[in-house]
C-alpha cells in the first residue's frame, strides 16, 4: 500500500485554496442603467486564458436575457482577465456561476457571487 505524505496532501490542498480563491464574482445595482439593472464583474487572477472561445462559451451558457455593456478580456500578460456586464436583475448569482461552470466545469476554480454591499460585511 502506497503512503501519501502530510506535506503531499497539504501541498494539494494549499493548491486549491488558491485555484478556487483566485476568483471572485460581485455584482451591484446598475444606478446609471435604469431600474432592475445589475452590474456584474468577474474577476480571475490567473490560469483563464478570456480568449475570443472562451468569452463566446460563457455568454453562450448565460441564460440571462439581454446582457449588455458586456465586456471579456486578458487584463494583462499574466492571464488576470474579467468579465463584466449588465443585465436585468431577473439573473441572479446561480445564473452567472452556473454559466461560469458550464464554461469552464470548475477547471479554473469555481465563482460564488456576492453583493458588492454584502462583500464588506
Amino acid at each position: 500500500m502506497k503512503s501519501v505524505s502530510l506535506a503531499t496532501v497539504t501541498i494539494a490542498v494549499t493548491s486549491l485554496a488558491t485555484l478556487v480563491s483566485a476568483n471572485t464574482c460581485t455584482y451591484r445595482s446598475c444606478d446609471d442603467c435604469g431600474l432592475f439593472i445589475n452590474s456584474w464583474n468577474i474577476d480571475h487572477s490567473g490560469g483563464v486564458d478570456f480568449s475570443p472561445a472562451f468569452c463566446k462559451g460563457f455568454w453562450d451558457n448565460l441564460r440571462c436575457p439581454a446582457p449588455s455593456v458586456r465586456t471579456c478580456d486578458n487584463a494583462a500578460a499574466d492571464g488576470h482577465g474579467f468579465i463584466q456586464f449588465n443585465v436585468g436583475i431577473a439573473c441572479n448569482a446561480g445564473d452567472i456561476e452556473s454559466a461560469w461552470w458550464r464554461a469552464t466545469k470548475n477547471e479554473f476554480g469555481s465563482i460564488s457571487c456576492v453583493s458588492e454591499s454584502a462583500e464588506g460585511q
